[in-house]
């Protein structure tokens, strides 16, 4: 090969690596997407600091950038398969949480226990599917272990839509149990992918005597109707639906109407009848009590009303030996001689 067909030709793998540098670290569309470093998981669930981690991956190079508790911390990449990295000393975490990136994008995340503080690690006694993958525990028997959940933004997406499933719940998106929840939805609605059962809220009520609508409470209240009846409503009134028929009393003694004074009152019926004279009556009560006598206007009258021209007499003290002859006191003719 001439000097110059040399000189091309590494010319040609300059551009040609170059090119591969550029494509190895595009992300903008899904065929570079194979270029892409990726970084495995590893085994280990604790660690001591100064322990040296060898790291598998694909792709991997210098761009790829690591940090240890948000700490940049070298990252010794051997080929494109191969890395490792040294643990740090120090720090106030019982974990190490390892965050490995390229511009700004992380390929991978996870969590180690630092091995001399195992003893303050929590005993969580919940199923590991329940935990996510980035928190390390103690299990009921004492044991390390990782949680099981894919819980990390590399897990999966975060939640954009409702009903949505296998997607991180967030402050926008929550988790919503499905269990029994239709009841608790109104018909017609749905939310958390669930279609509700929930009856509708009826509309308030607007005219007296309407059903299947909402009482406010201001405007309207209901009204038992077993506890009244048209008889107890005034006429031409009408609640709860119900015509009124109570009309105002016009009889003397009626009853089942509405006593309007001055013209009518209620009359008690107890004891009213020796309140009322004989031969007359009030409230359709007759009476017992009575007639006033006329006053005494001839003499002997019984059954009158004595005054001063007609005094009351003891009838013992008037006999006719006592009176004197031609005088009459109280139909007694008198009988006691004259004086000569």
């Amino acid at each position: 090969m001439s000097r110059f067909s040399f000189i091309l030709c590494l010319a040609w793998l300059s551009l040609a690596s170059a090119a591969c540098e550029s494509k190895l670290y595009t992300t903008g569309n899904a065929g570079d997407m194979r270029f892409r470093p990726s970084i495995d998981p590893i085994d280990a669930i604790y660690a001591s600091p100064g322990d040296v981690l060898s790291i598998k991956g694909k792709n991997l190079s210098s761009k790829v950038s690591l940090s240890i508790n948000d700490e940049i911390t070298p990252l010794t990449i051997t080929d494109s398969e191969n890395a490792s990295l040294t643990l740090p000393e120090g720090g106030d975490s019982d974990l190490y949480r390892l965050n490995f990136k390229i511009q700004d994008q992380t390929l991978q995340s996870f969590s180690l226990a630092k091995a001399t503080a195992l003893g303050n690690l929590p005993v969580i006694p919940v199923g590991l599917e329940y935990i996510c993958d980035n928190l390390i525990f103690k299990d009921q028997s004492g044991g390390i272990v990782r949680g099981g959940a894919k819980c990390g933004s590399l897990a999966m997406a975060p939640c954009s839509s409702d009903g949505e499933i296998d997607c991180r719940a967030n402050p926008s998106y929550k988790a919503a149990s499905t269990a029994d929840a239709a009841r608790k939805i109104m018909s017609g609605e749905s939310l958390a992918g669930v279609s509700g059962t929930a009856p509708l809220k009826p509309a308030d009520c607007i005219a007296d005597g309407e059903g299947g609508c909402v009482v406010d409470g201001l405007s309207f209240k209901a009204a038992k109707l077993s506890l009244y009846a048209a008889a107890d409503i005034r006429s031409s009134v009408r609640i709860g639906g119900v015509l009124g028929s109570l009309a105002n009393c016009s009889t003397d003694g009626e009853i089942g109407c509405r006593v309007v004074g001055p013209s009518f009152s209620a009359a008690s019926l107890s004891g009213a009848s020796a309140k009322i004279l004989t031969g007359q009556s009030i409230g359709g009560i007759g009476g017992s009590a009575a007639l006033v006598p006329s006053p005494c206007a001839v003499d002997n009258a019984t059954n009158c009303v004595a005054s001063s021209a007609f005094p009351a007499v003891v009838k013992a003290n008037v006999t006719a030996g006592l009176i004197k002859a031609g005088t009459i006191i109280a139909g007694v003719n008198g009988a006691y001689p004259s004086p000569p």
